[in-house]
């Protein structure tokens, strides 16, 4: 019995071991899809708020949003989670939750959003926050990046950089033809959608892939209209418009605010009380919290 009993455990251990997840890919870290379309494969064996979390752990990206704890899954996914969290526990990651602004959001979102970063990265996280918190002391300033009338190209061109810059401050090495693909399938095919009903009786939801509708977007000339024409104008703007915030009177009073009043460390969380609170009902979370405690003997 005793015999069963140890195989059964080798073999459960063996089955929530987390070194092949924390062995990256060249594409865990890089943006999602190509220029054509064509989606970057990457590891699909944990979701993409863990996959982040370990690409922050291993330096390949420098910070990001995530959804918090997010614990769903089957009993063996939620462990190999809560051995990630307690791998950004002893990697000492730093992290700040992301402001409700709304109600919708509270509703929508019964895990929060949180800033991950290792402490270093902390001013490159906060650019794109401080543009909402300044809106209402200074929304002059605030309307050079979210122009009210996004229909001029000037605006466009604003609006696009601003979004921009997310990308160019979290991600390790990217560069500008990767940054202009994410704004092109994250923002400009859903500005256009309106127009291509109208123009032509299309709208994104005809397409069975994103290379689908590259190619038909070529044949309408939007492709040649955003990476040729906006697209050095947009990269040109990026780093004028980082300057700009990093030189705005408050900003250093604010990431200090942040840094003393916001910041805390993953080691802080009890996992007891993360399994308590955000597990689900269908998981044993005594049984959950006994294999874990387990899996940590195991692994120190």
């Amino acid at each position: 019995m005793k015999k069963n009993f140890k195989k059964e455990m080798k073999n459960f251990i063996k089955k929530i071991n987390i070194k092949p997840l924390l062995k990256m890919s060249k594409n865990d870290c890089k943006p999602f899809i190509d220029k054509d379309g064509e989606i970057i494969r990457s590891n699909k064996k944990i979701d993409r708020n863990y996959r982040n979390l370990i690409c922050i752990m291993k330096d390949k990206k420098k910070f990001d949003d995530i959804n918090f704890p997010y614990l769903y899954g089957t009993e063996i996914m939620i462990l190999k989670k809560l051995l990630l969290l307690k791998k950004a526990q002893d990697e000492n990651l730093k992290f700040y939750y992301k402001p409700i602004r709304n109600k919708k959001d509270m509703n929508d979102y019964p895990d929060r959003y949180i800033f991950v970063f290792k402490e270093e990265n902390l001013e490159k996280s906060l650019y794109m926050e401080f543009l909402p918190y300044i809106k209402t002391i200074d929304e002059s300033f605030y309307r050079e990046f979210y122009p009210k009338d996004e229909t001029k190209e000037e605006n466009l061109i604003k609006y696009f950089a601003t979004l921009g810059m997310k990308y160019k401050l979290s991600f390790l090495n990217i560069n500008n033809d990767e940054i202009l693909t994410l704004l092109f399938y994250d923002k400009f095919i859903f500005l256009v959608q309106k127009e291509l009903i109208k123009k032509y009786g299309y709208s994104l939801k005809d397409f069975q892939n994103y290379h689908q509708l590259y190619l038909y977007l070529k044949t309408k000339g939007y492709i040649r209209l955003f990476f040729n024409k906006y697209g050095p104008k947009i990269i040109k703007l990026i780093p004028i418009h980082i300057k700009k915030i990093k030189d705005h009177s408050m900003f250093d009073l604010y990431v200090e605010n942040i840094r003393k009043n916001e910041v805390k460390n993953f080691g802080d969380f009890s996992v007891y009380d993360l399994i308590d609170e955000y597990v689900p009902e269908y998981i044993d979370k005594k049984l959950l919290w006994e294999n874990y405690k387990i899996l940590i003997k195991n692994n120190t």
